[in-house]
């Protein structure tokens, strides 16, 4: 298996295993990627807008939790990606304006991160690390690497372990009870970022994996579950994968479509269902 990212030509290779492929390069590359068939699960429309206009505006949210990933996956690099902000700086004084405007200049570039968020991901560092399913899993392999197959996919996985076959995905959440973890899985297509995964990995490799999800909580006690989806799951994954191919390939047809073109009636969920039957009827 070859970690190399380059032809003797100097052209990046189409189809490989990468383990020093940056994240810029990564993001550039012409190959569909799970979020773009996430995007194509609400409609062809949103795909094509992602597609066309990529938004590089960071959310508080996401730039914490990359904070999060490379203090934990890629130490070395944290300083050259992320500022740390002073602590109490009152940019309502002439005093604090000028000291955060230092501290802009200083960050060059990086995003920033409060003083309150860095304890907090130093916190969550040392939580992961005391874990021992956690420590585990993400204490043994290569960290972000790029898979791109032959079929014009790609993927970047936080931690690969191609030793053991395992995949491991770190994701930030605001609760990982059970419960919590079972809804985000439906609601952001979780199963279906795991299976594109294992497909991507077996496509490359020529082997099956195993693939886990990290989740660590944002708030103390930051409280942590580490998650194998069940083939039940994993088979949802695949048909959610298989309706967006078909809309991505109706897209290339047909155009952009929305989520509808005509007048919907929206039903009442069954779970909701007996709550209908129970009002009761109007007597005289």
């Amino acid at each position: 298996m070859s970690n190399s990212t380059q032809q003797h030509d100097g052209t990046v290779k189409r189809a490989g295993f990468y383990t020093d492929m940056g994240r810029e390069e990564y993001d550039a590359h012409s190959a569909i990627n799970c979020s773009t068939l996430k995007q194509f699960m609400k409609s062809s429309l949103h795909a094509e807008h992602q597609l066309k206009f990529k938004d590089n505006d960071k959310s508080d949210a996401l730039v914490f939790g990359s904070a999060v990933h490379a203090y934990v996956l890629e130490p070395e690099v944290f300083d050259s990606e992320f500022h740390v902000m002073p602590e109490k700086i009152d940019r309502r004084t002439k005093v604090g304006k000028a000291e955060y405007a230092k501290q802009l200049d200083l960050s060059a570039g990086r995003d920033l991160i409060k003083q309150e968020q860095w304890v907090v991901i130093q916190r969550m560092g040392e939580m992961l690390r005391k874990h021992p399913s956690a420590s585990d899993l993400l204490c043994c392999g290569d960290t972000e690497v790029s898979l791109v197959t032959d079929d014009d996919f790609r993927c970047r996985i936080d931690q690969c372990d191609t030793d053991r076959h395992i995949l491991v995905d770190l994701k930030t959440c605001m609760s990982a009870d059970m419960g919590s973890i079972a809804q985000s899985v439906r609601k952001f297509h979780y199963a279906m970022q795991a299976r594109f995964y294992l497909n991507c990995y077996q496509s490359v490799t020529g082997h099956e994996a195993e693939f886990y999800f990290v989740f660590i909580e944002k708030t103390a006690p930051h409280d942590i579950n580490c998650v194998k989806l069940s083939e039940d799951w994993l088979a949802i994954g695949q048909k959610d994968i298989d309706l967006a191919m078909k809309r991505l390939r109706d897209w290339k047809i047909l155009g952009p479509r929305g989520y509808s073109e005509s007048i919907t009636t929206l039903e009442v969920p069954s779970y909701l269902m007996k709550h209908v039957e129970e009002v009761p009827g109007e007597t005289e």
